[in-house]
């Protein structure tokens, strides 16, 4: 059996970590923005949430999670663990399974990082690669470059 925490120090010692959101905020600050805010909130994993919103969130993040583990976890298991292809993709069938049992309430901690809006427009305007999404309470710009 894998252990979680074992895989996490293995791939953050290899230079493969992939859990960096906890020190984004910094890395944001040394790109050059002077500011940097940020929110966490948790999304479930799979349709098992009794709100309707965490069900279609975690409905998305279930999605992706499962492409997720089929390309992302066959290459952890078997370069950075050494483990056979066909132990490590029994186990990523194994980790499907579990992920849409009703019964397994997983949830992940979700960041959103934000910068002042007037930063993003200046990217955006110099470099025309934003996308601008609309909602009644406010605008959101999101940039490639950021």
């Amino acid at each position: 059996m894998v252990n979680l925490q074992h895989l996490l120090k293995l791939t953050a010692h290899k230079g493969q970590g992939f859990d960096i959101a906890t020190s984004l905020d910094n890395l944001i600050l040394d790109a050059g923005f002077e500011k940097v805010g940020h929110e966490e909130f948790k999304v479930s994993l799979g349709i098992w949430a009794a709100d309707k919103k965490q069900k279609e969130l975690g409905a998305f993040t279930l999605l992706t999670t499962e492409h997720g583990f089929e390309s992302h976890g066959m290459a952890l298991l078997t370069r950075t663990l050494g483990m056979e292809a066909s132990k490590a993709s029994e186990l990523i069938v194994g980790a499907k399974k579990e992920s849409r049992s009703k019964r397994v309430h997983s949830y992940s901690v979700q960041y959103v990082f934000m910068t002042p809006s007037w930063i993003l427009e200046l990217i955006c305007s110099k470099t025309g690669t934003c996308t601008t999404l609309r909602n009644p309470s406010k605008r959101v710009i999101s940039s490639d470059h950021v």
